[in-house]
């Protein structure tokens, strides 16, 4: 698959996955007790950390650096790598905390909504930001020989390349 339509596809997976950590926001603002949330949640967890992750690296390790060469304003691509550590720890801190909460421990309140719903915020407004600006960029510039750097160093993350 092309590179560009790969991250779109991730972002799209993402989307849904933001919607559902929402859910989850608001079943325990609903008064959701931790035993009934214990496997969406840690699910969650897991499956965020590991999605942000492996998204953010192919951007990171395949992307970036080569929408480096065509010269695009250094503040653009300073501020995408700036979204990408802070989704990760926004997603960090709702790690902490849910475990937390799921294990009984510091609160009965369930202080993870807070870091979900900045890191939902941040995802969102950062994975727009990319659909409408840096990936119809990277559309127009990339050649041939990019767009298979490219998805070699994604295929490399994704643990499919040498």
């Amino acid at each position: 698959m092309d590179p560009v339509r790969a991250l779109c596809a991730d972002h799209d997976e993402l989307v849904m996955r933001l919607q559902e950590l929402e859910d989850l926001c608001v079943r325990a603002e609903r008064g959701a007790e931790p035993p009934e949330l214990a496997a969406a949640l840690g699910a969650m967890i897991d499956r965020l950390r590991e999605e942000v992750d492996v998204h953010s690296n192919k951007e990171e390790i395949g992307l970036i650096p080569v929408l480096r060469s065509h010269r695009l304003p250094e503040d653009l691509l300073e501020t995408l790598l700036d979204e990408h550590e802070g989704v990760r720890a926004h997603v960090h801190d709702f790690a902490i905390e849910a475990g937390l909460w799921l294990s009984g421990g510091r609160s009965r309140e369930p202080a993870w909504i807070g870091p979900a719903r900045l890191a939902r915020g941040l995802l969102s407004t950062h994975i727009q930001k990319e659909n409408l600006l840096v990936f119809p960029l990277a559309e127009r510039l990339l050649t041939a020989e990019e767009r298979a750097e490219v998805a070699d160093a994604f295929a490399r993350l994704d643990g499919g390349g040498a």
